[in-house]
């Protein structure tokens, strides 16, 4: 009996432990995962998804040279339909594919490779000195022992070019890089730790309030600054701060600009913080102010802080002059918003919800917040265009001496000037950058410009004129009580002058002030005009009602013509012209020729007068058009004016003798440029109040200069 039973016992002892056996392998092949033989020993793991767009030359991956061999003799027979994880300490890799490994499979990828392969089990095999097991879709190649882990390894993106995985301290940090042909990606992903922080779209709320003339902008949510930075933890700012910080630099210039909540005006509070008489001004300096640190100066040298406020933004700088030029760019009205190029490049590559934001030529970095991880991103653009091709040169000089202008006068050259301020300083500017300054006694009589080919002019003070060059030296001076703007020509090739040295006196000096004419009047003289005409010096003497016309090598008055508050006298470049409107008519009378009646509209207006190809030719004003003539009266041309009213009109003339008409609207605070052809010069929009003045440089270009707030810019026309 037990005989017959003992085979058939048997029979069912070998089909229970036939089932263990397959049960244990389907359960180990559906619960074992290799990536857990991974842990903190490895340091970093760097996971290739798509080998052909990596550059192992340029990459610099922190692996094994050993396990970098052996991983380039392998990739390329993946055909990129796995991910192979390598570690970087440790001679172990993983294989990962989307479909299960065969006998076969294996076969293939190793067969015939850098090291002898042999299979040793039923799943397990050596490859050199490595040994090796596939699962499922996994294999592990590995030498000596390896222990099992638990990680997580659900943040890897595969479609990424490769990622990299940090074992720190507390938790892994995953970072997958996308390489694209101009650019590459990095989003590397962390655990949220506590944080106030909340992601804003900077560009909605900044990108039209704030000016693209930066070489670097940083952006930073008012919470994250504050987890961030001890300095701003402490400052009364972050309470007054309503979504966050806008920080533009330049080189080592740097300007934070910022929206401030509704009532916690910056300036109030720091005048009553620090106990300062309340002025109600819009910019106000305080030698010490507890901001952030990224205003602070690396060289711990301690630098007054310059605040401005404008509607519900405030901006804080230590360096003025970079101040200014964001000021001059947003009273431009020339926003980020408005330059597509720049708005893309800051923008176009990263989130648009931050906590922060930092973009410098061919880097971008930004960090984000979703849900309870940290995303940082990173692009980095790998063919940079050279930073004087991205940018354009800048075609504006601003000035602002901190105090209100009262007069400007240009000299040749860009961004050569010379200031007037309320406080009778005298504040020199060349190439757009404060030179000197010198504070005046009285406010003088006179300030005009002398000769702008010698970047001269002339400064009334006291009983005394001066003439002193950009340098603020005095190069003549001559006795003068009057306010009359001198003159200068030149005899038989040597420089003289023409000066008003008494209200009706004038006097013809040499270089050495040698007195070598006198002309009187029997009225005050309003203006005085010289002119060439067959090597010889006219000079003309306008009054209240009378324009004397002299010879100055002959001592008789050649001319004495009535003159009247309707008369404008013009010079030519060998002629003197008087003009006048009345009742419909245009008088012109050349001192030195005809004279000439026309008849004009009523709302005519005289505007100027200037001398192109050896003619003279005149500018008029009808309803809303410019009207030019001759000295006889023919019309020229005429143009539209695009403007609600003309407020000033001001022509230069070049090297090459042409002419640039420019005007100013005082509705609109806008200028127009003109050939002399009464042609639009170009179609930028430029803007400017109260007065206008142009002045060549080199061959064709132009210097437009006029006031802009409180403060100068210099337009440059090339």
């Amino acid at each position: 009996m037990i005989k017959r039973i003992l085979p058939f016992f048997i029979i069912i002892l070998c089909v229970a432990w036939s089932t263990f056996i397959s049960i244990e392998l389907l359960s180990a092949d559906s619960t074992e995962d290799f990536k857990n033989y991974f842990n903190k020993t490895d340091h970093q793991l760097l996971v290739i998804h798509h080998a052909e767009e990596i550059d192992w030359n340029s990459e610099n991956f922190q692996i094994l040279p050993s396990n970098q061999t052996l991983a380039l003799s392998i990739l390329p027979k993946l055909k990129n339909k796995a991910s192979f994880f390598i570690s970087s300490k440790r001679p172990l890799f993983v294989i990962e594919k989307k479909d299960n490994w065969t006998e076969q499979d294996v076969s293939k990828l190793l067969s015939n490779g850098i090291f002898k392969f042999e299979m040793n089990g039923k799943k397990s095999f050596k490859f050199g000195d490595f040994d090796g097991n596939y699962i499922g879709n996994q294999l592990v190649l590995f030498k000596g022992t390896i222990g099992f882990t638990s990680i997580n390894y659900t943040n890897i993106d595969k479609k990424s070019s490769y990622s990299i995985i940090d074992f720190e301290e507390n938790q892994t940090v995953t970072t997958d890089i996308y390489q694209k042909e101009d650019k590459t990606y990095r989003y590397k992903h962390k655990e949220l730790p506590f944080t106030k922080a909340t992601t804003k779209d900077d560009k909605k709320l900044f990108s039209s309030v704030i000016p693209s003339n930066f070489s670097e902008y940083s952006f930073y949510e008012s919470h994250y600054l504050k987890e961030n930075d001890a300095t701003y933890k402490k400052s009364d700012f972050r309470k007054w701060v309503k979504n966050g910080i806008v920080v533009l630099s330049n080189g080592t210039a740097k300007v934070a600009i910022f929206d401030f909540k509704e009532g916690q005006n910056p300036i109030q509070n720091l005048n009553e913080k620090y106990n300062i008489e309340e002025k109600n001004e819009t910019m106000a300096v305080f030698e010490r102010l507890n901001f952030c640190k990224l205003l602070e100066d690396e060289t711990q040298v301690t630098l007054p802080y310059f605040v401005v406020e404008l509607e519900d933004i405030c901006l804080i700088s230590t360096n003025k002059q970079y101040l200014d030029e964001i000021l001059t760019e947003i009273n431009l009205g020339k926003s980020l918003s408005q330059n597509e190029d720049k708005l893309n490049s800051i923008f176009g590559n990263l989130p648009a919800k931050v906590v922060f934001r930092n973009v410098s030529e061919g880097k971008l970095n930004a960090t984000s917040i979703f849900k309870k991880t940290i995303i940082e991103t990173s692009c980095i653009k790998k063919d940079v265009v050279s930073k004087a091709k991205q940018t354009k040169v800048k075609d504006y000089f601003s000035m602002n001496p901190g105090e209100r202008i009262l007069d400007f006068i240009t000299f040749n050259g860009r961004g050569n000037l010379l200031l007037l301020t309320e406080s009778n300083k005298l504040i020199c500017y060349t190439n757009g950058s404060k030179r000197w300054e010198k504070v005046l006694n009285t406010k003088p009589t006179q300030f005009s410009l002398f000769s702008f080919q010698n970047n001269q002019i002339a400064l009334g003070l006291g009983n005394e004129l001066q003439i002193i060059d950009i340098n603020g030296r005095i190069i003549y001076h001559f006795p003068s009580t009057s306010s009359v703007k001198p003159n200068t020509n030149f005899i038989n090739g040597k420089e003289v002058f023409l000066v008003a040295n008494t209200p009706r006196s004038i006097s013809v000096l040499n270089t050495k002030a040698k007195t070598l004419k006198t002309l009187r009047t029997n009225e005050d003289i309003k203006k005085i005009f010289s002119y060439q005409n067959r090597n010889k010096l006219f000079c003309g003497i306008q009054t209240g009602s009378f324009l004397y016309h002299v010879e100055i090598s002959k001592k008789s008055t050649l001319l004495k013509l009535n003159v009247d508050s309707t008369s404008q006298v013009f010079a030519g470049k060998d002629n003197l012209y008087i003009s006048s409107l009345t009742a419909g008519n245009l008088t012109i009378q050349a001192i030195n020729g005809n004279k000439s009646v026309t008849k004009v509209k009523q709302n005519t207006q005289l505007l100027s007068s200037f001398s192109e190809d050896n003619q003279q030719f005149f500018l008029l004003k009808q309803d809303k058009k410019m009207v030019a003539i001759d000295v006889n009266g023919r019309k020229q041309w005429e143009r539209n004016l695009e403007i609600e009213e003309l407020s000033s009109i001001t022509i230069s003339v070049n090297q090459q003798g042409k002419n640039i008409i420019g005007v100013l609207d005082a509705i609109e605070n806008r200028l127009y440029l003109y050939d002399s052809k009464g042609n639009a010069f170009d179609d930028s929009e430029r803007h400017g109040e109260q007065k206008l003045e142009i002045s060549p440089f080199g061959n064709n270009a132009f210097s437009i200069t006029t006031y802009l707030g409180t403060y100068l810019i210099q337009y440059t026309k090339l």
